[in-house]
């Protein structure tokens, strides 16, 4: 009696219990299967019944799948199973020949009803097509360019080159050249000079406590006043190459006034540029003096004007020298 007491509470424990239901369960399960191996198919449950599998649902359960790592390429019967299934490609796929001509659905070409623009055309109408577009692009090309637009293309070199070769085929077309030929023109090297002596002074400071003259404003305009003085010398170059002697005399004077309105510095080290460009114009003034014959009134006239501006430099004083030795 107390054998079957001991029995009972141990069965009636939570261990017991969850072994108890758990043995029941495999049962059921093995009924379940013999029955289904016993039963034919035609007299299986509907509910057992289970449909198969479209190709999405293949595609699907074959993207959580995970290819086993192998080393040696796929064999043609593995390319054709794996292209069966369709599988999305990456996004760095590029499919092979193999995969290419493996296609299980064919491909859907569009059909389109032709229309007049897209109708081939006979060789005839194309060689007509053709020939009016060659046709075209002849008159195109063949349109004449106004002279003084192709003069604008040229560079100064060039000019001088096809003026230079015109003026060797004739000598009186080199005479008729000649007395064409008008004086430089020098107006636009001054409004140059005079552009690049305003920046000089923009670039100075504006506040009142400071100077416009000491070494920190210097240090601001060092790099005007050097394109000023490459400016300059340009100019200068090529008014002597030219021998445009009277022009080089002109352009001295006016250039001079710009030079003279250029800032002065509280340190003489700094007016160097200065002094330069003053001594530039007066050895190009002295060179054309040299190679001009004019009356004795004009040289007496540039002598009054070049002792006004001696003040500035001492570099004048050759010119005027020059000057008094000739009318003398």
């Amino acid at each position: 009696m107390d054998q079957l007491t001991q029995f009972d509470a141990e069965a009636t424990t939570p261990t017991t219990v969850r072994r108890t239901r758990g043995a029941l369960a495999d049962l059921s399960r093995q009924l379940v299967a013999v029955s289904l191996l016993t039963t034919p198919n035609n007299q299986m449950p509907s509910s057992m019944d289970t449909p198969a599998s479209s190709p999405e649902e293949m595609v699907i359960k074959l993207r959580g799948q995970k290819n086993p790592v192998t080393w040696s390429p796929l064999s043609l019967n593995e390319v054709r199973k794996l292209s069966h299934y369709e599988i999305t490609p990456t996004k760095d796929f590029t499919p092979t020949r193999v995969m290419l001509g493996l296609r299980s659905s064919p491909r859907k070409r569009l059909q389109l009803s032709e229309t007049g623009e897209t109708a081939p055309m006979s060789p005839p109408e194309k060689m007509r097509k053709t020939l009016v577009l060659n046709r075209k692009s002849i008159k195109l090309d063949d349109d004449p360019i106004p002279f003084d637009l192709a003069l604008k293309g040229l560079s100064h070199s060039q000019l001088i080159n096809v003026i230079h070769n015109i003026a060797l085929m004739n000598e009186e077309v080199k005479q008729k050249l000649e007395s064409l030929l008008p004086e430089p023109d020098i107006q636009p090297m001054l409004d140059e000079l005079s552009y690049l002596r305003k920046n000089i002074f923009k670039s100075l400071p504006n506040c009142r406590l400071s100077s416009k003259t000491d070494s920190a404003a210097y240090n601001k305009a060092s790099v005007h006043l050097s394109a000023f003085k490459k400016c300059l010398l340009d100019d200068c170059k090529r008014l002597v190459e030219s021998k445009q002697w009277k022009t080089v005399t002109e352009f001295t004077l006016n250039a001079w006034m710009i030079v003279r309105a250029t800032p002065v510095w509280d340190n003489a080290q700094h007016n160097s540029i200065r002094k330069q460009c003053f001594k530039a114009l007066a050895t190009n003034c002295l060179k054309a003096l040299k190679n001009q014959e004019r009356d004795i009134e004009w040289r007496h006239q540039l002598r009054e004007r070049l002792e006004r501006l001696q003040s500035d430099s001492d570099d004048l004083e050759m010119c005027i020298a020059y000057l008094k030795t000739s009318e003398g």
